[in-house]
């Protein structure tokens, strides 16, 4: 602990994004000498990479608030997301106007690609983890085990501090 900054860590931090309240583990706020709290840019990384995980690890259509974050985290378009699904910027920019959720099939395809961006850096840094061959065929199988490789992610880099 520093005597700048003063760091507190909350057990279960509720984080409000992508159209809900999440609960992230272990967030560490600081405190300034002034009092005011803050978190580090680091934290929040940590914080939206999470939030991305957990979007990204479950089989189901993504909610327009779920694909804006998830644009946001990785610094991508629509119109990137449009030419990804081989459709027109009006069909990504409708479903998000009209509050549409993105379509199962595009939805799965979308998950598995936010999900290497996320974790890009990760995978480069580590040796490739084997993914098991029943899950290839099964994409809700296929997201629940990349969730759980991002789970790992995060203790590992808990542990590395």
């Amino acid at each position: 602990m520093t005597t700048e900054n003063k760091k507190e860590i909350i057990a279960s931090y509720p984080y409000m994004t992508a159209g809900r309240t999440w609960i992230i583990p272990n967030v560490t706020l600081e405190r300034a000498p002034d009092g005011s709290v803050m978190i580090s840019g680091m934290e929040a990384l940590r914080m939206q990479r999470m939030v991305a995980n957990e979007i990204c690890g479950q089989a189901s259509t993504l909610n327009p608030e779920e694909l804006e974050f998830l644009c946001d985290v990785t610094s991508t378009r629509f119109n990137d997301v449009a030419e990804f699904l081989s459709v027109t910027k009006g069909s990504v920019t409708f479903w998000k106007r009209q509050g549409k959720t993105v379509p199962l099939n595009e939805s799965l395809r979308l998950k598995k690609w936010f999900w290497k961006k996320v974790f890009n850096s990760d995978l480069e840094r580590h040796s490739l983890f084997s993914v098991p061959t029943m899950v290839l065929t099964d994409d809700g199988k296929l997201l629940e085990f990349l969730r759980d490789q991002g789970k790992i992610f995060f203790s590992e880099a808990l542990k590395a501090g």
